[in-house]
């Protein structure tokens, strides 16, 4: 061996050595050496050295992600251990999530460990697409074993309650059960009965509160503010059916937001004005005027609220969201959509790709979101 090869081989030893890497074995090929440690809380790691020059491989990348992360987190936890409802969310609670969110969005391919063994199931009794790939994605990039149970393929078909399903899960002891069910209220009145944190994935009309963080982190986001502070945000839609407004009216007023509410009469309790302290109107073009957020809900068809409305046409030519509508908001006014977007009823096809819109940076920051809410919630 030469001696330039025995330095390198002995500056590699010095880092193993940092890094508290007690077994290794060597081999040596030619002007390469291929060097496998063993470690208890790691997978076999390789590092490759060629020429005089070795490269670190992801492992170390992954490490360092991972000690920032801690950093930040810097032993903090949440006040609550099941998300159930958007009104558990202090301002605290949004700020720790928020700082944890922006250092995962640096690194959104990184395969870390973070929650290596733990296992999560996904318990979606209700038809999803974003909100059910972002959580499984979520927990697989934290190394955690994600296992889905749908509606269609479960026991619940043969005539057992959400709740004996939830426990029967629970046996298994998981770090947590993700549920979203068409039945309002269902998580509140579970997640007590159970040992693994349960997170609310969307409940019938009540709540989405792992949204209503996505959506207010890309509000802060755009606004490049910590809150919403003397932010008017006008919520448009099928309001009286909606989870996501549901989740969005409990966190954004905690967040300094004021929120204006815009449907036809059918679609939006008047109540609401009284119990969220939110502006009532059904005249969007009034409305939407100097507001700086303008949120399209679309029609929940599969809710009923078909027969809300007299017709589609009606409703998009009253309440779609379109440029010239648009144009009366703010200068700097953000367009969200939770989806799936409807276009040209909910939202004018031109303006799903407006360079305001945050439809797109919603979805992308949904994976963050979760990443950090399962960590936070998985471990203590």
């Amino acid at each position: 061996m030469r001696n330039s090869n025995f330095k390198n081989f002995a500056r590699i030893l010095r880092d193993f050595r940092d890094l508290k890497i007690r077994k290794f074995a060597i081999e040596f090929k030619t002007t390469k050496f291929t060097i496998q440690i063993s470690k208890t809380s790691r997978d076999i790691f390789k590092i490759e050295i060629c020429k005089k020059k070795f490269e670190m491989k992801k492992f170390l990348k992954m490490d360092l992600i991972e000690k920032k992360l801690t950093e930040i987190r810097d032993e903090k936890n949440l006040s609550f251990q099941n998300l159930v409802s958007a009104e558990q969310i202090s301002l605290k609670d949004f700020n720790l999530i928020c700082e944890l969110t922006a250092e995962f969005k640096k690194n959104p391919t990184a395969k870390l460990q973070l929650l290596k063994n733990e296992t999560i199931f996904g318990a979606f009794f209700e038809n999803s697409t974003r909100t059910k790939s972002s959580f499984e994605l979520a927990a697989k990039k934290l190394g955690a074993d994600f296992i889905n149970v749908s509606g269609d393929s479960s026991s619940i078909k043969k005539g057992e309650t959400i709740l004996d399903s939830l426990q029967t899960l629970s046996a298994y002891q998981p770090a947590a059960i993700v549920l979203r069910t068409e039945f309002s209220g269902a998580p509140v009145q579970y997640y007590k009965k159970i040992s693994p944190s349960l997170i609310n994935a969307g409940d019938g009309c009540h709540e989405h509160p792992s949204q209503s963080l996505i959506d207010a982190f890309s509000l802060c986001e755009h606004f490049q503010s910590k809150d919403l502070k003397n932010k008017k945000i006008l919520i448009v839609g099928d309001i009286l059916h909606s989870r996501v407004a549901g989740s969005l009216l409990r966190l954004a007023p905690k967040l300094g937001a004021t929120i204006r509410l815009c449907a036809p009469a059918t679609l939006l309790d008047e109540n609401f004005a009284k119990v969220f302290g939110a502006e009532i109107s059904h005249d969007l073009d009034s409305a939407i005027k100097n507001v700086d957020a303008v949120y399209n809900i679309r029609v929940q068809r599969e809710r009923g609220s078909g027969v809300f409305i007299s017709s589609l046409r009606e409703y998009s030519q009253n309440y779609c969201v379109n440029s010239a509508r648009f144009s009366r908001a703010a200068k700097n006014a953000a367009l969200l959509d939770a989806g799936p977007v409807i276009r040209d009823l909910g939202i004018a096809n031109e303006l799903v790709e407006h360079p305001r819109s945050l439809i797109s940076k919603q979805v992308e920051n949904g994976l963050a979101i979760r990443k950090t809410l399962l960590w936070l919630l998985c471990t203590k």
